[in-house]
């Protein structure tokens, strides 16, 4: 093999607002008093920062033609990614980095004072640059032989007289911002009294009529009507409950505009629409209402399935552009695509993107995890199955080698793990009507049902097994959750290991976090090799070096 080195190159997509003002002052005479401009004004813009460590150039066969990547990196590049294996887990923790270029003769001062880079693409390539012995020149790989080493989004960047330097994180960061955006504006009616002005509307997602969300307390919107507001977008109202009790008010069923409906004394309507879910009673009420109700998206419909819920509030509630999401991941089959699941928000505490779409994946035993390419996708943590394709480590490849501790929670194995299911949204434990069932009153008093799994093999091999605590989740049916929970105890209810494996970064970028490897090693019981799965992985671009974390 010939001679070679390592190239890195970086692009870094920016932007260009367009001026807030437009002025121009053409010459007396230059054209009619009146006349229109026979130039655009000009538009915001996008371009691209292109640069490299030691310079690198495409190929006129390349998809862009010839384009130059000067070498004005100056440093090194370190990314960290790891997925949460605790069974209460949500996702992986984001990786972050930093590229510093050069401002060389001040190149960057115009494009620093006039673009941005803030939340824009960022792409990380890596390739072999050989050595023509005959030139005594190293030759530029093709576009297409780069390797991709990271993708993600730049934060703000700032600029010193010698460097642009520009942060930049996974793409899960767009998620860090409310789900909930809708508030009252206090004018009155649906929109709420005066004291209500900037307060978050409620938000209900999922369910069906045979599972639906369960007791959630609506939002009065206008005392003097008797109208509460269930959910900031449309769906079905299911059952209505006074302090705790079902009969108390009976339904008069669904109505077109809940402002002009006037219900009977005792009964109740109820409005799906676009401008929310709603419902109007015929009386004033005695305790605290509740309700079970679906909720479903504005835009993207009725949904109850685990991932739809977490693909719809992607796209929809928080606008990732589908170039971040991995669409087809999402839609692939499953049996946790029968699972129903449904959350409601009150509006009363926040919840941000990454911590809601984190619970629903932990719900099905589920994270949500970027590729290499920059995609956001679900990945169910489950025991790898050997399909005679995964690529095998072996003394050839690895570097170093050596075992880690697990978490706390799975060292020694759990001999139980426990599932939440059907949330109750409002703990009631006083203002119930005496009538109330008895098991009504002890489904009021807890915050969730618990479908569980056992391992006895644990518990006979282990004097102190774990015992995790429960896994909070949104699914709403018993035997969804006992199946999440059948599956942890799996996957944990063994003995498991976790190896820290030391690669040359080009041998690891053959392979991304979550993929199966076969580990052959002369440790443990590694020697004949044994199927495991990455779970974490940090490069080290100044040593040229790669730590993955392998779980057998």
């Amino acid at each position: 093999m010939p001679p070679f080195r390592a190239v890195t190159v970086a692009e870094i997509e920016i932007f260009r607002p367009a001026p807030a003002v437009i002025t121009e002052t053409p010459g007396h005479a230059a054209a009619p008093h009146a006349a229109l401009s026979d130039r655009p004004d000009p538009l915001e813009s996008p371009g691209m920062i292109r640069v490299s460590d030691t310079g690198y150039r495409t190929r006129a066969a390349d998809p862009s033609g010839v384009q130059t990547y000067p070498g004005l990196m100056a440093q090194a590049y370190e990314i960290d990614r790891s997925i949460a294996l605790d069974p209460a887990g949500s996702g992986e923790t984001g990786a972050r980095g930093t590229i510093r270029i050069v401002n060389a003769d001040r190149r960057y001062d115009a494009v620093a004072a006039s673009w941005n880079c803030d939340s824009r693409p960022v792409r990380l390539y890596q390739g072999r640059q050989v050595l023509d012995e005959v030139r005594g020149i190293f030759v530029d790989p093709a576009y297409s032989d780069l390797k991709p080493v990271f993708a993600g989004l730049c934060a703000p960047w700032f600029l010193t007289e010698s460097d642009l330097t520009i942060p930049f994180q996974s793409s899960g960061a767009w998620l860090g911002r409310p789900v909930q955006v809708n508030r009252y504006g206090g004018s009155g009616g649906l929109d709420g009294i005066a004291s209500m002005a900037g307060r978050l509307k409620p938000m209900g997602r999922g369910g069906t009529a045979a599972a639906p969300i369960l007791n959630a307390t609506p939002v009065q919107v206008d005392p003097v009507s008797l109208i509460w507001q269930v959910s900031d977008g449309p769906g079905q109202i299911v059952a209505l409950y006074e302090g705790g009790d079902i009969g108390n008010i009976l339904s008069s069923g669904q109505v077109g505009d809940i402002t002009t409906a006037s219900p009977a004394a005792g009964r109740y309507v109820w409005e799906s629409s676009s401008r929310g879910l709603f419902i109007r009673l015929g009386s004033k009420n005695r305790y605290a209402i509740t309700c079970d109700f679906v909720g479903d998206f504005p835009i993207g419909g009725a949904v109850s399935a685990p991932l739809d819920i977490a693909r719809l509030l992607l796209t929809e509630t928080l606008a990732l552009p589908s170039s971040l999401i991995d669409l087809a991941a999402f839609a692939a089959s499953g049996p946790y695509q029968s699972y129903v699941a449904g959350f409601y928000l009150d509006g009363g505490s926040p919840e941000n993107g990454d911590a809601l779409v984190g619970r629903i994946m932990a719900s099905i035993g589920a994270r949500l995890i970027t590729s290499r390419a920059g995609k956001l996708r679900p990945y169910l943590l489950r025991s790898p199955i050997r399909m005679g394709t995964e690529p095998r480590l072996t003394t050839t490849h690895i570097m170093d080698l050596k075992a880690v501790a697990l978490p706390e929670t799975l060292s020694p194995p759990p001999l139980r793990i426990a599932v939440g299911y059907a949330r109750n949204s409002t703990i009631q434990t006083s203002g119930l009507d005496p009538d109330v069932a008895a098991d009504r009153l002890q489904f009021l008093a807890d915050e969730y049902r618990e479908a569980g799994a056992v391992n006895a093999w644990v518990g006979l091999s282990y004097r102190r097994p774990n015992m995790p605590d429960r896994i909070p989740s949104v699914l709403l049916r018993q035997q969804d959750a006992q199946a999440v929970a059948s599956d942890f105890i799996t996957l944990w209810g063994q003995s498991r290991a976790l190896y820290e494996v030391t690669l040359p970064i080009e041998d690891a970028l053959s392979f991304d976090l979550t993929n199966a490897v076969i580990l052959q090693y002369p440790v443990a019981d590694l020697g004949n090799g044994k199927i495991g799965q990455v779970v974490a992985e940090s490069i080290r671009s100044h040593d040229a070096t790669s730590t993955i974390r392998v779980l057998v």
